[in-house]
């Protein structure tokens, strides 16, 4: 495998034998996902009502609401690992509709979990960079959490819940970039989408986050998955940048024209949701497993940069 994201160790022989299922197989995290591994694993897509045609990856609809289904579905593939990317991720229609982000974030995550226990798999769950007041920089894993809205709620409720659950199980808290498909883009695919048409693009210079780019964080949480870690680890970029300043590293790298970005404030979007000021994780924990960085930032863009031409259709 190709590390995009610098010297993080190859897969093993025991990852390349892996036996993986992705849930929310249509996302932008599971195609990449899939696509990014399966010439080394073995890969089955969780879908849900969205048709994805992967050449060397198998799929099967599965109703993650049913918890005798997703035993079912876990058994009849004998997997090795599940990644639990499935989500309701628009903040502002989790506000909306409080219910529904519970069902999908919260309610599917335990079944997923009761499921991992039943067959004795491995989980990862994929969690999100929301769940703090945003009052703090280069959060640690340790830092309790304060989420401002019923997103970054729903998620740490999922967290405590598979923790709970489960022993052998690894709780990713991230913000990924990548491209995207028909079904999900990413930050980065809005930017340039923008970009390409010369059109101006709207960017917070006051909301810091830790982009990492989507192989990075795969390469870091194989790593992690092959030394049978497990816990709440943060998998992140290690700069901690204003959307603005992403959007600047994009134009330096695809070389677009820096006088299309426009400098906005969060408070002037008038979002339903509140978002958190400052969403940056500290990635001390794993480049410390690591030995180095698994998410630097100029790496990630290149490696963006690079795959442009490479198509993620599905």
């Amino acid at each position: 495998m190709y590390l995009q994201g610098g010297s993080v160790p190859e897969l093993s022989i025991y990852m390349q034998k892996t036996r993986v299922i992705i849930t929310g197989g249509s996302g932008l995290l599971a195609t990449n996902w899939a696509r990014y591994i399966k010439d080394e694993c073995d890969v089955q897509l969780f879908l849900h009502n969205n048709i994805v045609n992967i050449p060397g990856v198998t799929t099967k609809l599965v109703n993650l609401s049913n918890t005798k289904s997703v035993v079912e579905a876990v058994a009849s593939f004998n997997a090795d690992v599940v990644v639990h990317t499935a989500g309701m991720t628009n903040v502002d229609m989790c506000e909306r509709e409080p219910e529904q982000a519970y069902q999908v974030n919260v309610t599917l995550s335990e079944n997923i979990a009761k499921a991992c226990a039943e067959t004795d798999t491995k989980l990862v769950h994929i969690s999100t960079d929301h769940l703090f007041n945003g009052t703090k920089s280069l959060v640690t894993e340790d830092e309790p959490v304060s989420p401002l809205n019923i997103y970054g709620n729903t998620k740490a409720q999922a967290e405590e819940v598979v923790l709970r659950l489960l022993d052998d199980v690894i709780v990713i808290r991230t913000n990924f970039y990548g491209w995207g498909n028909q079904y999900k883009q990413s930050i980065s695919d809005w930017i340039i989408s923008l970009l390409n048409r010369k059109e101006i693009v709207p960017a917070f210079n006051d909301s810091y986050f830790t982009p990492i780019h989507v192989h990075q964080l795969i390469d870091g949480i194989h790593h992690l998955i092959e030394k049978q870690h497990t816990g709440t680890f943060n998998i992140c970029g290690n700069e901690r940048v204003t959307k603005y300043e992403f959007a600047k590293r994009i134009c330096a790298i695809f070389g677009f024209d820096e006088n299309l970005l426009k400098k906005t404030k969060i408070a002037d979007a008038e979002l339903f949701a509140r978002r958190p000021i400052d969403m940056s994780l500290s990635d001390e924990k794993i480049s410390n497993l690591l030995g180095t960085s698994p998410g630097k930032l100029s790496k990630g863009l290149q490696s963006l940069y690079l795959s442009k031409n490479e198509s993620n259709k599905i």
